[in-house]
């Protein structure tokens, strides 16, 4: 053949829907098929006779054809084999009439889903044309017989080297932009946002290359306005106790004592005691585990009268220093209350009662 026929299996052979061909099929296959699907075909210029008619040890082109069509999702029968599978001779005339065939044409047909039968039908046409080439330079697969099966297109630079046993996927623009909404934060954006929510740049770099970022993210979203606390008990705070103890510290023990400091049932500075205590007690309730360490909570106006008594006690510094003595007091007062109040507010009430004691107020 010249290559007329290849120019005309190119530009005037299209897929079309021959259903209406089979209305009345006696083929049970056929019949089933059409209660949800169609029955799709395809002329083939020049080919009749090709398909089935030349038997050799490597096959007949008709199996080529399927052998890439399968590949493509489907199944396809030709002209050559038919009539069988209990389509009639008149249906295979109706076919030829529909589809415009001549005595030297051929036809691939497909049943099944619309979509499913196109593209089957299109992968048996291109590979129809192929033939016109010669013998295709491909991947096969040795079979049990000695001959051989179609399996996969030649590696190639046109080919990119996609998945070479999957069909393409048309990839478009809306799934495009789901994929990259769903990507995981980069870890270099990761620390800049962790430096945005006042941490130091190593304290954010230490969050993100020691595989705690996904533990501090849940808790900030737990405990809005904290980051820097939460920082400092993943950081510092738990590592040493773990090492104090010898013992690990659970996420869950963590979540119960950051729970009762945001309640306010202790200040940051009991939180070490608690989670040492948990970690060898690990059924005990936060109650009972404040309760031992002599963490009761405490109001403002108890703190108070613990602040003031701390500054009787040193009236001599500050009468020395004045408000330079408060960093002094504040670890004797923090020794005292032993974690029960927040460390700002023993700050605060030091400075008040330290100026009031300087005439200052």
């Amino acid at each position: 053949h010249d290559r007329t026929s290849r120019d005309m299996l190119l530009e005037e052979v299209s897929v079309e829907d021959v259903s209406a061909v089979f209305a009345d099929t006696a083929s049970k296959m056929v019949a089933r098929a059409l209660e949800d699907g169609v029955v799709m075909a395809a002329r083939l210029p020049d080919f009749a006779g090709l398909l089935g008619g030349v038997s050799y040890e490597e096959g007949r082109l008709g199996n080529e054809l399927a052998s890439h069509a399968e590949l493509a999702g489907g199944g396809i029968m030709h002209s050559d084999e038919l009539p069988a599978y209990g389509i009639s001779r008149d249906e295979v005339a109706g076919l030829c009439a529909v589809l415009g065939c001549g005595d030297d044409d051929a036809f691939v047909l497909s049943i099944g889903s619309a979509d499913l039968a196109r593209r089957s039908l299109e992968a048996a046409l291109q590979r129809a044309t192929r033939a016109f080439d010669g013998v295709p330079g491909e991947v096969r697969r040795a079979l049990p017989d000695e001959t051989t099966r179609y399996m996969r297109p030649m590696p190639g630079a046109e080919r990119m080297y996609p998945e070479t046993d999957v069909p393409p996927v048309t990839v478009s623009a809306e799934r495009l932009d789901r994929v990259a909404d769903s990507l995981p934060e980069l870890p270099e954006d990761k620390v800049e946002r962790y430096v945005s929510y006042g941490l130091s740049e190593e304290e954010a770099g230490q969050l993100v290359s020691g595989g705690r970022d996904a533990w501090f993210d849940g808790l900030v979203e737990r405990y809005p306005g904290e980051a820097k606390t939460l920082a400092r008990v993943l950081l510092h705070t738990l590592p040493e106790v773990e090492r104090e103890t010898g013992m690990d510290v659970e996420r869950e023990m963590v979540d119960r004592v950051l729970s009762g400091l945001r309640e306010g049932y202790f200040s940051k500075e009991g939180v070490p005691q608690l989670l040492a205590y948990l970690a060898g007690h690990p059924d005990a309730s936060l109650e009972e585990a404040m309760a031992a360490c002599g963490l009761e909570a405490i109001d403002a106006a108890a703190v108070r009268d613990v602040v003031e008594h701390v500054v009787e006690d040193n009236m001599a510094l500050v009468e020395d220093k004045g408000e330079h003595a408060v960093p002094a007091l504040m670890g004797i007062a923090m020794g005292e209350l032993r974690g029960r109040a927040d460390g700002s507010l023993v700050h605060r009430l030091l400075v008040e009662v330290v100026r009031e004691c300087q005439g200052q107020t």
